[in-house]
């Protein structure tokens, strides 16, 4: 089990909160860096499916154009995306 805290404190986690934590409860014995050196795509790995499936998420598969997931990271004028990664 891992240890959680939502802020802020006066609010009670949401939905969405809980599923990503039992996605991470689920795997923890895989990634517990107390026990595992794993590169962060390793850790990645054993999350996805959970992410993809309980949550929702789009998760990056690997480093190649089509496995990246790309992001507006800037916004300009009406919204419109300026900077995408």
């Amino acid at each position: 089990m891992i240890n959680w805290q939502y802020y802020p404190k006066s609010d009670a986690a949401p939905e969405i909160a809980g599923k990503i934590i039992a996605v991470f409860n689920a795997v923890s014995s895989e990634i517990d860096s107390t026990t595992h050196t794993l590169e962060s795509n390793s850790v990645l790995g054993a999350l996805s499916a959970g992410l993809t499936a309980a949550a929702g998420f789009t998760v990056e598969t690997d480093k190649t154009a089509e496995g990246k997931v790309t992001v507006p990271v800037l916004f300009g004028r009406n919204g419109r995306p300026e900077k995408v990664v």
